[in-house]
């Protein structure tokens, strides 16, 4: 069985940075989706002495609630959305997961080491398997293929009518609101897991939610035990989810560099896959090779084993790393 530390993930830059040594400074990190602009927290009363209390749980619980606009009962707290995904296995029964793949592998990892039943299929076979777990990653990741409401809905309801659960990984969720299915959050069989570090930025600060029929929280709250989730990560979700300023300025951020890097990767001949305006899946048929020659020029991407002509990009953080890797891929012989 595969350990989790078999499993590759972007933002290992220690890493990177030990594979190629000789690579200049500073080094430019686009192997993740997280949004290179974090929230301003600094201002915010932050306590490291303190145990996280129930009014701080409350005030995240509600401001997180109110900004994915469902009732704070079907919120439970974690520190961060993988805890989530590693606590579900162990939660739910031993069952016949289908997970619509490829996507983010630490779902299936999770459910395999739950001793559970586990299927990864294209999407189209995925939402017509039979199934107790349906998992969907919407968008999913790397790809930032959508699932239409109107189909989730279908899906929540062949689930609940069977006694099973439609789990949705929303993970990236925040970059289009439209299209989170959250405001349906405590309907029968349906599960949803949020991410908070990616959007704002803070993925260190390790904040997250399930969102769940209130039954279920119950037994995922019993076993993730008392203050989960730090003080500090409490405190900056509850300013940051009622930042409406912040959060519509930074979308609008998102998409412009997003325009940016799309239009860069294009005009060095790169196919484009898919993705989120957090990150863009390209394609190309020496991506091993490009791989290679950006880290040796101190730009890390994402790279995929079992998808090896894939290569994802995190946003550019400023002007200066934009330069960088336009003046790198102008380089790369095969590109050029």
């Amino acid at each position: 069985m595969t350990n989790t530390h078999d499993i590759a993930h972007g933002g290992d830059l220690g890493a990177i940075i030990q594979a190629y040594p000789n690579a200049p400074t500073p080094w430019i990190d686009l192997s993740t989706g997280i949004s290179p602009w974090p929230y301003p927290y600094d201002s915010l009363p932050l306590d490291l002495t303190a145990l996280p209390s129930h009014a701080d749980e409350q005030a995240c619980r509600e401001s997180m609630a109110h900004y994915l606009g469902c009732a704070p009962d079907t919120v439970t707290l974690m520190p961060g959305s993988q805890i989530g995904i590693s606590l579900l296995p162990r939660v739910l029964p031993r069952s016949r997961i289908v997970i619509a793949g490829p996507t983010y592998e630490e779902h299936a990892h999770a459910w395999h080491s739950g001793g559970h039943d586990v299927t990864t299929l294209p999407l189209s076979d995925a939402i017509t398997a039979q199934a107790d777990v349906l998992v969907l990653v919407n968008p999913n990741n790397p790809d930032g293929t959508l699932v239409a409401q109107a189909e989730l809905e279908r899906l929540r309801q062949r689930q609940a009518a069977k006694g099973g659960w439609l789990i949705i990984d929303e993970a990236f969720g925040d970059i289009s609101p439209s299209t989170s299915f959250a405001s349906h959050a405590g309907a029968d069989g349906l599960i949803i897991l949020r991410s908070f570090g990616k959007f704002f930025g803070l993925a260190g600060v390790r904040l997250g939610g399930i969102l769940s029929p209130h039954p279920l929280g119950r037994l995922i709250t019993q076993a993730i035990g008392p203050w989960a989730v730090s003080t500090q990560a409490l405190r900056i979700g509850a300013a940051a989810y009622q930042d409406t300023v912040w959060i519509d300025r930074i979308r609008d951020q998102h998409k412009s560099r997003m325009h940016e890097l799309e239009t860069l990767l294009r005009y060095a001949g790169l196919d484009l896959v898919g993705g989120t305006n957090l990150f863009c899946l390209a394609q190309h048929a020496h991506a091993p090779a490009l791989f290679t020659h950006l880290a040796r020029v101190g730009l890390y991407v994402r790279r995929f084993e079992k998808h090896p002509t894939w290569l994802r990009f995190g946003l550019p953080a400023d002007m200066t790393s934009l330069a960088r890797l336009k003046q790198a891929l102008s380089t790369f012989g095969d590109i050029e």
